[in-house]
């Protein structure tokens, strides 16, 4: 599994890499600071198509134009319960290994599914959280965006 070198790296000249929140099929999410906004912290997620060993190209291509889909999406449902984007990019790891990336808003609280297995949780906070998850995908809906993978995560 080729994972890319970023921490402890700057991303275009602006983006302090602090370490690897987690990784998925093809992509890799970092958080990172950016340094020309007084270090906000931001998340950098960037697309590895790699990560489940070699692709061919026209895989290779298919995933590039899903994660470019991914961050039109993005900006079609700007709402309250849904992460903005904030920015794209393609950059080099440490060992020059080119990736696309999305920068994307850091919500410091984790995801529900830890929060869950930490913290036994009554009906009323579990109504709340639907309601929250349940009028993002309404209004993301209302946008023609259909998320494909809704996970507790």
């Amino acid at each position: 599994m080729p994972e890319l070198r970023l921490e402890n790296s700057i991303v275009d000249d602006r983006y302090l890499v602090d370490r690897c929140l987690g990784r998925g099929s093809y992509a890799e999410i970092f958080l990172a600071y950016d340094q020309a906004r007084h270090d906000e912290a931001l998340i950098i997620k960037a697309l590895n198509v790699t990560l489940q060993g070699s692709v061919d190209a026209e895989l290779e291509e298919t995933l590039i134009e899903n994660f470019q889909n991914e961050a039109i999406a993005l900006d079609k449902v700007r709402h309250p319960h849904i992460i903005r984007r904030l920015g794209h990019g393609t950059a080099a790891d440490l060992e020059g290994v080119p990736f696309h990336y999305l920068l994307l808003e850091y919500m410091p609280g984790g995801d529900l599914l830890s929060f869950c297995r930490n913290r036994p949780m009554g009906l009323d906070d579990a109504l709340v959280y639907f309601q929250q998850v349940a009028e993002a995908l309404a209004y993301a809906h209302s946008q023609q965006v259909i998320h494909h993978d809704i996970k507790p995560n």
